[in-house]
């Protein structure tokens, strides 16, 4: 059923941007000068299908990134760390190793962080360890990497957990020892659509007065690009992450590939990405990711999503001022 979000539209402008079909790599698609995805053409798939940006007008005028600078740099409160843009790359276990390879080199090369699933990092850590998430089972390898964990601790850690609308474990003592939390849509116990549980969880943790130190990243296999990336910042992520679409843009898994090429389509979409959600900002008057479309709701508005959800997003309904 899921399959039914890739479209063929979805996977011809990620190959586009990595340079796989197109002539442009590297470079965002520009399909229309309307909307060429849901509600308006596409049916709507999930939550985000619903949202659209309520575009700038006279009192908050559009930007052009091509003459205009647009920021794209975020910032990960309690980590310290800064991106280029609000973009994670995950490595799942079924990745073959030059697919890892390459997402680690393109990660550390590009200002992002690569987020490394359920398997050994001895072959990916190397100059690269400053840049990767890893599970908190693999502690024992060599580096200065991040680890998560699925579990408070008495340590400083990244809280790893399941798309849930309960979000109890903020109020708990031990989630001061918690600098980040990956919200996992994928992960086992998820009940909650991921566009839900991000709003929720941003707004939690600013009614406890941790947000400003707690980062927070959503995660799921089903982020199709930089518009799903886009929406998810606006609710509430200070970065998103990406595995399949990567590999889907790269056409990696069907084909065997050697590293280096896989680098440079990677590569290829992570600077098509950055230069479409600086499209997707000017349009909105944003000229600064982390300053101004980080958990700004009211950049958004629905069109036919129920209102209980609506509340739960905290996005108006299209028309509303």
């Amino acid at each position: 059923m899921l399959a039914r979000a890739w479209t063929d539209r979805r996977i011809r402008h990620l190959r586009e941007m990595a340079g796989v079909a197109g002539k442009s790599a590297g470079e965002p698609v520009i399909a229309s000068m309307g909307s060429t995805a849901p509600p308006n053409v596409e049916e709507p798939f999930f939550i985000r299908d619903h949202i659209v940006c309520d575009g700038a007008q006279v009192t908050r005028p559009s930007i052009d990134p091509y003459r205009e600078p647009v920021s794209t740099y975020v910032y990960l409160p309690g980590l310290g760390i800064r991106l280029s843009q609000p973009l994670i790359l995950t490595v799942y276990p079924e990745y073959p190793p030059p697919v890892a390879r390459a997402f680690v080199r393109a990660a550390y090369n590009h200002g992002l962080l690569v987020y490394i699933r359920g398997r050994r990092l001895e072959d990916y850590v190397g100059g690269y360890a400053e840049r990767i998430l890893a599970d908190i089972s693999y502690l024992g390898a060599a580096g200065g990497f991040w680890t998560v964990s699925d579990s408070l601790d008495t340590h400083p850690q990244i809280l790893l957990q399941p798309s849930k609308a309960s979000h109890e474990y903020v109020s708990s003592a031990g989630f001061q020892n918690v600098c980040g939390v990956i919200v996992d849509e994928d992960a086992y116990g998820s009940d909650t659509p991921i566009e839900v549980s991000v709003s929720l969880l941003d707004r939690t943790l600013k009614q406890r007065g941790l947000r400003d130190r707690v980062a927070l990243i959503a995660s799921s296999r089903h982020v199709r690009g930089s518009d799903d990336i886009f929406k998810l910042v606006g609710l509430g992520a200070d970065a998103v992450s990406i595995g399949d679409a990567a590999v889907i843009a790269a056409d990696c898994l069907e084909h065997q590939l050697d590293e280096d090429t896989i680098y440079e389509r990677v590569e290829n979409l992570i600077l098509a990405i950055q230069k479409e959600v600086k499209l997707l900002a000017g349009a909105a008057g944003v000229s600064r990711i982390f300053s101004t479309l980080v958990g700004n709701r009211e950049l958004f508005r629905s069109i036919g999503l129920r209102s209980d959800l609506r509340l739960m997003l905290g996005v108006k309904q299209a028309g509303v001022g």
